[in-house]
């Protein structure tokens, strides 16, 4: 699929990670309007979440939009892009296959408990030892 129309400046850098430094790796992104991702996919789950803003991922098999009050499941291997519909603030788990449970094999908008978002705040807040790259 193709990119054409979006803004070549609203280009999101997808981190050049090979593999996870942890089983469960946060990442934190504040995305402007109108960012964008090209079309990827990596070999762990993910789980994304917008803190403010309004996420879109689309996939093959279609659009799934998440507010604040949800997240997109995005199973691994998967390939998908991700779109900002406003500024977002985006909270991101990589999850690698062996903390994964349950049936993990489709694309689906998660509800986000009020537990649960205060556990990827607090998750997410933590200091990284590991940069963009993974180093």
């Amino acid at each position: 699929m193709s990119s054409i129309g979006q803004d070549p400046a609203l280009r999101t850098q997808i981190p050049l990670l090979t593999a996870l430094p942890r089983p469960v790796y946060a990442r934190v992104e504040s995305l402007a309007r109108g960012s964008w991702t090209p079309w990827h996919s990596h070999p762990w789950a993910q789980l994304s979440y917008a803190i403010t803003g309004v996420l879109s991922v689309r996939t093959r098999a279609g659009s799934f939009i998440a507010p604040p009050q949800s997240a997109v499941w995005i199973p691994a291997g998967l390939e998908h892009e991700v779109r900002s519909s406003a500024q977002a603030e985006m909270r991101s788990l990589y999850l690698d296959d062996s903390v994964v449970t349950g049936d993990t094999s489709r694309c689906r908008v998660l509800e986000v408990s009020l537990l649960l978002r205060e556990l990827i705040r607090l998750f997410t807040s933590f200091p990284h030892d590991y940069d963009e790259a993974g180093r």
